[in-house]
């Protein structure tokens, strides 16, 4: 008999996809991060990236995410926050 210890278990939602988990995130990449990083985020969530967008197509991009992610050069002003809520 195998121990506890030794036993990996998958939880069942490590086999869902990442949009059928029930602590999903819709996370928006607008800038470049790591390779290992976004890999380990797309494990359990939704990953889309639009690197340096226009200021004009922010509003259509974070409407619907939970979650954005960038660094220097990204300006988001009033309008874009309020389209994201």
């Amino acid at each position: 008999m195998t121990p506890a210890s030794s036993r990996h278990e998958e939880a069942p939602s490590a086999r869902m996809a990442p949009s059928q988990r029930p602590h999903s995130l819709r996370i928006l990449l607008l800038s470049p991060i790591d390779p290992e990083a976004i890999d380990a985020l797309r494990k359990d969530h939704q990953i889309s990236s639009a690197f340096h967008p226009d200021p004009e197509s922010l509003g259509s991009l974070v409407h619907d995410k939970d979650v954005l992610v960038f660094r220097s050069g990204v300006a988001l002003d009033g309008e874009v926050i309020r389209d994201g809520a």
